[in-house]
């Protein structure tokens, strides 16, 4: 550091200078008293050549240059004062000040001790016209008190300009410290608080929506993409899921663990950081095509494995700060007790799921049970059909070839209800030989419904026919009514022949 100013500064100042001592000049030559030798044209002529320069110096293209091209102007400055001098007829009263306004221009604007390089030239300038106009011994002594003047004068200048802006450096320097700093621990502040809301947005959520919390908090830190790498059990391949910011294509392939910084990370057991992706001997083309450039890698535990390994990565190359990476750990860490949580409650949600099951379904045909079908009716909308199904000649078949065929009959009603009945129906078995069964929405098409069922049984050929009765749920009824007219139809179905679908109907139904 030099202490000076900027060229542009320091040209401009020049240039200022120029046309301020020349209008000056110019101002009071006509006016002002002066020695007969004195040439008042001449003078407004030099001012006039001094504004001129000032102007154009003003706008010189100083930023492409230099500081040192600046000092181009001294010996111009000092013609113009040599030449002022004689043509005011050597009038001494004036002449030093344009020096001490170089010369202290010169400290202003130039490192310490610049004035010294030219006070041979200064010298020049203020004895010339004295000694071409033949002035007393006295008068040249002047110089001797003058010029060293005009040299402290500058090197004061120079000095307190450069403690000066050596303190306001300083000062800048030290905001800009403060202000690093302050943004360091904002980052720092704002990252915590991206972990903290990821903690509380998976600890309730299942297990692919917690992965999916995890790798939306990494792009929350600033980061442009993530993902998990899902180990198999033997962790001989890999594959991603849960992509952010890469290619879908990525998880529609196995990875062999010799691929990818990922199976290094699981193997070593710490975070990988790799702040020159592309470069790295075990980049994946894919990701570095997707634009990736820095990226870190930090296993997952799930007790004493690591079943997956998160990556965040960026598309810009960037430094990973400490922060950054030991927020991403954080996650990772956050994201592997969260497994283990969700996979708790998993199973226990899944065992909790199968004891209800249990005590709704029926053993013997594997379809719901009583209590399934009082459900089921409690769940009927306007629109929705109830089917009553009765197995015809049901006790003929117990008595003749014995329980077990009654047995084999209803477990092969039930198999057949749950291939033949869409995702949306539900059967149950009703009691004994009788079945309900709940079509959701067909008010219009409940008899065809319920008769594809008849000729699909009927062409399986079995032992025995079945019988149906068939009501709609209407919005003015209660289930209880509505099951009473299924079974209204079922007993016309009944009576009329068997092995035939009925539809209740108050003009139509047989009484």
């Amino acid at each position: 550091m030099d202490g000076s100013i900027s060229p542009r500064i320091a040209g401009r100042l020049a240039g200022a200078l120029f046309v301020s001592c020349g209008a000056l000049v110019g101002m009071t030559a006509p006016v002002m008293p002066a020695p007969p030798a004195a040439n008042r044209p001449a003078l407004v002529a030099l001012a006039l050549v001094a504004v001129t320069a000032g102007a154009i110096i003003w706008e010189l293209p100083w930023d492409r240059w230099s500081q040192g091209a600046t000092l181009w102007l001294v010996p111009p400055a000092f013609v113009l004062m040599a030449l002022h001098n004689y043509y005011s007829g050597i009038e001494g009263f004036r002449y030093p000040v344009f020096f001490f306004v170089t010369f202290a221009w010169m400290g202003a604007s130039h490192p310490p001790r610049t004035s010294l390089k030219f006070l041979p030239l200064a010298g020049a300038a203020y004895l010339v016209p004295l000694l071409v106009a033949n002035r007393s011994a006295e008068a040249l002594s002047s110089a001797l008190f003058t010029l060293p003047v005009c040299v402290l004068v500058g090197e004061a200048v120079a000095w307190m300009a450069r403690r000066l802006r050596q303190t306001l450096t300083a000062l800048d320097l030290a905001n800009q410290a403060l202000e690093v700093a302050r943004a360091e621990s904002q980052h720092r502040a704002d990252l915590l608080a991206t972990v903290a809301r990821a903690g509380g947005a998976i600890a309730s959520l299942q297990s692919e929506q917690v992965l999916g919390a995890v790798v939306d908090s990494v792009l929350d830190l600033g980061l442009d993409a993530a993902a998990f790498c899902f180990f198999d059990g033997q962790a001989a391949t890999y594959r991603v899921g849960h992509l952010r910011g890469l290619p879908e294509a990525l998880a529609l392939r196995s990875f062999p663990a010799t691929e990818g910084l990922a199976p290094r990370c699981r193997a070593e057991g710490r975070t990988i950081i790799a702040e020159d992706y592309p470069a790295h001997a075990l980049a994946i083309p894919a990701i570095v095509e997707a634009g990736v450039r820095a990226a870190v890698l930090t296993p997952v535990r799930l007790e004493d494995t690591i079943p997956a390994v998160l990556i965040a990565a960026a598309t810009q190359p960037t430094a990973l700060r400490g922060n950054t990476v030991e927020s991403v750990e954080l996650l990772a860490a956050q994201a592997g007790r969260a497994l283990a949580n969700a996979q708790t409650h998993e199973h226990q949600r899944r065992t909790s799921q199968a004891l209800a099951e249990a005590t709704l379904r029926d053993d013997l045909t594997g379809i719901g049970n009583r209590r399934h079908a009082g459900a089921l009716l409690e769940s009927l909308l306007p629109g929705d059909a109830v089917a009553l199904l009765d197995i015809d000649h049901f006790k003929a078949v117990n008595d003749r070839d014995g329980h077990a065929a009654g047995d084999a009959v209803l477990e092969a009603m039930g198999s057949y209800l749950r291939e033949q009945l869409r995702y949306e129906d539900s059967a149950a078995r009703y009691g004994g030989e009788e079945f309900l069964v709940l079509l959701r929405q067909v008010s219009d098409r409940a008899f065809e419904t319920a008769q594809r069922l008849v000729e699909g049984w009927r062409l399986l050929q079995p032992a025995v026919t079945i019988s149906v009765g068939v009501a709609v749920h209407r919005a003015q009824e209660s289930s209880a009514a509505t099951l009473g007219h299924a079974d209204s139809a079922l007993y016309a179905a009944k009576r009329t022949g068997r092995d035939r679908v009925c539809e209740y109907a108050l003009e139509d139904v047989p009484g």
